[in-house]
């Protein structure tokens, strides 16, 4: 029996997504949904946050606990579905990213660079260096599931350069 259970099998914030979820329901600011009358509730603010509580694993701590659980409260927020800095990023003809997995990221951090990802899919130029390969992405993503999703969109329809043989010149240049 696999063991891998997932964020939303082991603690979820149902009170306050609902909360945000039945917000959402009277927001009235351009959305698709003030075309007609719903018979019934579309709640995208609870399909994101279980989407992305379904594909995170549980906390480890209560650190953890809390960050995760927080994060999921502040994503499924109508007003963070249109973080300004998401479409900024997203607006940009091409985009590089270099030096991915350089740096420690938090899951939030993993959370918008996925979202980022999506919007861009298909529709942007986006350029991503890094040092690690494809299989080393899990661990600073921190997240399999997540990683390989995020792998699976990026490589549909991109050209990888692998340039692991290659020379690099700064010894040359630093004797000048």
């Amino acid at each position: 029996m696999n063991n891998d259970k997932r964020f939303i099998e082991e603690s979820f914030p149902v009170k306050e997504v609902s909360i945000e979820s039945a917000h959402e329901k009277k927001i009235r600011h351009g959305h698709i949904s003030t075309l007609h009358i719903w018979w019934a509730r579309r709640p995208l603010a609870s399909s994101r946050a279980t989407n992305y509580a379904a594909l995170i694993p549980p906390p480890k701590t209560a650190d953890e606990w809390n960050k995760k659980r927080n994060f999921i409260i502040e994503f499924s927020k109508w007003e963070n579905s249109l973080n300004e800095l998401i479409k900024k990023l997203a607006s940009y003809d091409c985009l590089v990213i270099d030096e991915l997995g350089y740096a420690e990221v938090e899951p939030v951090q993993v959370g918008l660079f996925f979202t980022l990802m999506h919007k861009r899919h298909k529709k942007k130029t986006t350029i991503i260096t890094s040092n690690l390969g494809f299989q080393q992405w899990s661990s600073f993503l921190k997240n399999d599931h997540l990683t390989a999703a995020l792998i699976d969109r990026l490589t549909e329809n991109s050209h990888v350069i692998n340039m692991r043989k290659c020379i690099s010149l700064r010894p040359k240049f630093d004797h000048t």
